[in-house]
């Protein structure tokens, strides 16, 4: 496997083979700096000022039947196209934490300026380094009033990372299910301003789980509930190796069952 030297690269590729129970007799991962034309084709290996550093997987495996190979290297490819995404899209989906903290700047009437400042510490925490960003998306609201719930609408150019296709689903429907989950519409409807769940999408980059998802209300500059973020991805290992009484929102719960 060549690719453009990123992030996550051998454990998503690692995972991948561990899922579908596929041995790995060796794995070697040098990093080299190349020169490529326009075209891609390779012009030479070395330190070149101009050169750009590639990973090299060589991958050794069980041996496998023509058909599994070739449904391997689909398999891989789209899980290197995950990795891209996510990479590529880091920067603006750390940018839209910003956006979700404007947007909490001018609560709505029903909420309680505790859970707001809770919520709001607890998004700068996540951005510090205990949240790996994987995709995010953000919907406006129509008609939240509903009974029914909103209708979401897609703010056009919002989808980033591994939400940036939107046939890709984080909550699939329950069967017979109609109209919006029960939690998410007690949650559209409630006080709250932060809504963590757990997705059915799971995740294909640097840890093979069930995505974290992170739903923040976003309210105009006149506290009318306008629509929400989303944010997909992982609670890094520091935020799984913190004391509970340190993080926001998760201490607040500590405190009341002592």
């Amino acid at each position: 496997i060549v690719n453009d030297d990123m992030p996550f690269l051998v454990d998503s590729v690692m995972n991948e083979l561990v899922a579908r129970d596929i041995g790995v007799h060796l794995l070697v991962h040098p990093v080299i700096a190349v020169s490529r034309d326009a075209s891609g084709a390779l012009q030479g290996i070395g330190g070149e000022a101009d050169a750009g550093r590639e990973s090299m997987m060589l991958i050794e495996i069980d041996r496998q039947t023509p058909a599994m190979l070739d449904e391997l290297k689909r398999a891989l490819g789209d899980v290197l196209a995950d990795v891209r995404q996510a990479v590529v899209d880091w920067r603006a989906m750390r940018g839209a934490i910003g956006t979700a903290l404007a947007g909490l700047s001018t609560p709505g009437p029903r909420t309680q300026a505790e859970d707001v400042a809770e919520a709001r510490e607890f998004l700068e925490w996540i951005a510090a380094n205990h949240f790996t960003f994987l995709g995010y998306r953000r919907y406006r609201y129509a008609d939240p009033q509903s009974p029914d719930g909103a209708v979401y609408e897609l703010l056009p150019g919002s989808a980033l990372g591994v939400l940036h296709d939107e046939y890709r689903l984080l909550f699939e429907p329950a069967p017979g299910e109609t109209g919006l989950p029960a939690a998410m519409r007690a949650f559209l409807h409630g006080p709250a301003v932060l809504l963590i769940a757990k997705a059915d999408m799971v995740s294909k980059v640097h840890r093979r789980a069930p995505m974290d998802v992170l739903i923040v209300k976003h309210f105009g500059a006149d506290g009318r509930l306008e629509g929400e973020h989303r944010f997909a991805g992982l609670f890094t290992s520091s935020a799984y190796n913190r004391s509970p009484r340190d993080i926001p929102l998760l201490r607040r719960r500590v405190a009341q069952a002592i």
